[in-house]
């Protein structure tokens, strides 16, 4: 997976290749990537087979995913309609009727810590929508066409939220666990002409939303169209386009200009972190490091909630020489560990990201949903942390909860099983019903 994030990252950096961006990558960062990059394989070789010996004991009861299925559906539903409904009315979206302002209150929310019962609550807990739709998509061989389809409408309701907040990553990262689960549920992945249409048709619309997105962003910088947006991009998002592109993207009409400039766009969210990445290199004090904080930061604000005596997201943000933008997955890891140790971090993320994928490769409960978080996140390294951003904490967390109440439904049918097994011989239920 980290091979084809690199291959992908690459190719849509050579179809922007009449971009320039104002920083040049060094070797030195080059080297600290290579020695992550180093570490991470070396943790996926590291791991003896046999600790991937023997069946996975999860499978012993196929029939309880159908009532773990409306537990985990009945979760979602709630705290999503708790999510919306502080998106629309205590966030203020149906009031203010704009995304982009709604959005830069949520910043002030996020940066002050300060937060109502609802939003903190429905924060917290609407994020499980993910893992639940990776569990439709992983078991859906156990599950009635009904549940089935309720699953997808379950991720409908979160889509719906992650459309009107405006909050992109929320959206495409998801989409990535399924198709990976989808992969692992199908033994790889086969499309029929009506699959393939509908999944131009999901791009598509995820290409629109970005696009639209991109565009109401602009407006908050004083662009009032694409050409506008390309203009200020060497101040904005410190890129420049060359003459030639420039010359002729002022030529077209609008449609064309809102595509191209979309995809543009979207090459730049892909890309950028790398050469912010250098720019951290650049900035950063190298005797600094923050131990975990910049990837953990909400664990370690809970913690802190709790009394303990840890180092706030102050030594690491200072760190940063642009807040907001990403610096792939190794820049949180250079800024919490350093060059040495990031890769020794990173040793341990492969032999985890391969315990995972081995378990996942025969059935085991756990492993098949947590496992396409990780693909996932080895996928879009070069692009962006997923423990940092994306809700990556919360997801992993509400994953390792959806896990817990799998394997506790298995459990207490093996019990039910053990009772019945037990029974004395001629054993009935009393003749008269109980009043």
């Amino acid at each position: 997976m980290l091979l084809a994030g690199l291959s992908a990252w690459l190719a849509v950096r050579l179809s922007i290749f009449f971009i320039t961006y104002s920083t040049t990558v060094t070797a030195e960062a080059i080297a600290i990537v290579a020695t992550y990059f180093l570490g991470f394989l070396m943790g996926t070789f590291a791991l003896p087979a046999r600790f991937v010996r023997g069946a996975p004991p999860e499978s012993r009861f196929p029939g309880k995913y159908g009532r773990v299925a409306v537990v985990l559906f009945s979760i979602s539903a709630l705290f999503l309609v708790l999510r919306i409904y502080d998106l629309l009315f205590v966030r203020g979206l149906w009031e203010i009727g704009d995304i982009q302002a709604t959005r830069a209150e949520d910043l002030a929310q996020i940066e002050g810590r300060t937060t109502g019962g609802i939003s903190f609550i429905s924060g917290l807990g609407y994020s499980i929508a993910v893992p639940v739709f990776v569990f439709t998509i992983a078991f859906q061989r156990f599950l009635s066409k009904r549940l089935y389809v309720t699953g997808f409408l379950v991720f409908s309701i979160y889509c719906a939220y992650v459309f009107f907040s405006g909050s992109r990553y929320l959206l495409i990262g998801p989409l990535t666990f399924a198709i990976i689960a989808y992969a692992f549920a199908n033994r790889g992945i086969k499309l029929s002409r009506g699959k393939l249409l509908a999944l131009v048709a999901i791009c598509g619309a995820l290409f629109w939303f970005f696009t639209m997105g991109s565009l109401s962003r602009d407006v908050k910088f004083g662009a009032a169209d694409s050409a506008e947006a390309l203009a200020i991009a060497p101040y904005r998002q410190l890129f420049s386009a060359d003459p030639w592109f420039q010359s002729w993207f002022q030529r077209q009409n609008d449609a064309v200009q809102a595509i191209f400039w979309g995809w543009v766009n979207y090459a730049w969210y892909v890309t950028h972190g790398a050469y912010e990445f250098q720019k951290l290199v650049d900035f950063s004090d190298p005797t600094v490091h923050s131990y975990g904080v910049a990837q953990f930061s909400m664990v370690f604000y809970f913690l802190r909630v709790m009394g303990l005596p840890l180092a706030d997201d102050s030594v690491w943000v200072a760190q940063l020489p642009n807040a907001g933008l990403y610096n792939t997955f190794f820049g949180p890891v250079y800024t919490d560990f350093g060059w040495i140790g990031g890769g020794i971090y990173m040793f341990i993320v492969g032999i985890t990201v391969q315990y995972c994928w081995s378990w996942a490769r025969r059935g085991g409960d756990g492993s098949l949903l947590f496992y396409p978080f990780l693909a996932s996140m080895v996928f879009n390294m070069f692009m962006n942390n997923l423990i940092q951003n994306g809700n990556g904490v919360p997801i992993m967390a509400l994953t390792a909860t959806v896990i817990v109440l799998v394997k506790s439904f298995n459990h207490l049918q093996g019990l039910g099983r053990l009772g019945n097994a037990l029974k004395p011989a001629g054993f009935s239920k009393p003749a008269f019903k109980q009043p």
